[in-house]
Formats: C-alpha cells, sequence, structure tokens
C-alpha cells in the first residue's frame, strides 16, 4: 500500500524493484485506487536525482472521470500516451469492466517487442514496443493531490 496522505509529493515517487531487469515477462497484479493516478512499470530504468524516479514504460491507472486511464499504456518521462493510436485507447476499453475503488486486474505480457495490456478479462492494448526491451519493475505514486494506492498478488513468469 502506498499513501500521500498528509504528505503530497511534488514528483512522483516509486517502489522500485532493483535486483534484477526484465525483458519478456508475464505480470499480472491486482490492484486497488482510493483516487488519483497510479500504475504499474516494467522495462523501465531508475533515474539519479533525490527520491525514487523511474522513466520507462507503464500499464496505467487513474481515477479522473472521463479523463481516467485504467488500461492505457504509458511511458514516464518520455513519450507519454503517445504510443497509444489515441490518447485514450485502453481507457475506452477498459471503463466498462472497471471496478471503481475496488480490486481491478491487470496482466501485462511482454514478449520481445510484442506488448499486451489485460485489464479484468479485456485486451485493452495490444502494440509492438521497439524501444525499451528490459528493466525494472516500480508501483507507481503519484505527485500532486493526496492518494492511496494498494497492489496485491503479484506475481511474475519469466518467460525465454
Amino acid at each position: 500500500m502506498g499513501s500521500s496522505d498528509g504528505r503530497p509529493f511534488k514528483v512522483n515517487t516509486f517502489l522500485i524493484y532493483t535486483k534484477r531487469k526484465y525483458s519478456n515477462f508475464i505480470l499480472e497484479a491486482s490492484i486497488r485506487l482510493r483516487n488519483h493516478n497510479s500504475g504499474i512499470h516494467f522495462r523501465s530504468e531508475q533515474l539519479p536525482g533525490p527520491g525514487w524516479i523511474v522513466r520507462g514504460l507503464q500499464a496505467d491507472a487513474s481515477d479522473a472521470g472521463d479523463k481516467s486511464a485504467w488500461g492505457n499504456y504509458y511511458e514516464e518521462r518520455g513519450r507519454s500516451r503517445t504510443m497509444m493510436k489515441t490518447p485514450d485507447e485502453g481507457w475506452l476499453k477498459a471503463k466498462p469492466v472497471l471496478r471503481k475503488q475496488d480490486w481491478n486486474d491487470y496482466r501485462i505480457l511482454a514478449d520481445g517487442e510484442h506488448i499486451r495490456l489485460t485489464f479484468n478479462g479485456v485486451v485493452t492494448i495490444d502494440t509492438q514496443e521497439k524501444q525499451r526491451l528490459d528493466g525494472i519493475i516500480a508501483l507507481q505514486l503519484h505527485a500532486g493531490e493526496e492518494m492511496k494506492v494498494e497492489f496485491r498478488n503479484m506475481k511474475i513468469k519469466v518467460l525465454p
């Protein structure tokens, strides 16, 4: 669980697993977001600087009404939402299956250049990624308004 209650951040911060880099894998996790924005970073890199800063790919989680981003594919400190066909490609597919303020399931497939995000059983993104082929896993606590996010049942299967 991560929360910025009583101490909001000015820069996104992350819980980072740095023991190894992952290239090809299936990562599954459940996420519950009280409000605001978070996500699961993969094929990312830790940047130098104060705190814990990450650049890389993200399975997005955002509760912002019609501008929410559940199911979206995002690159932190990079191409942002431009990697999707439209800025809300994933969200439009995830919206009907979102369990607001409850547990939602993500499945991230990264196999060579193939990236597929599945949100609550619905494929929201199925694309190719040529720039980021390996990296660390990180969980985001977003800057800005006070927020809370929880993750559970995280597991990763490394693919050949």
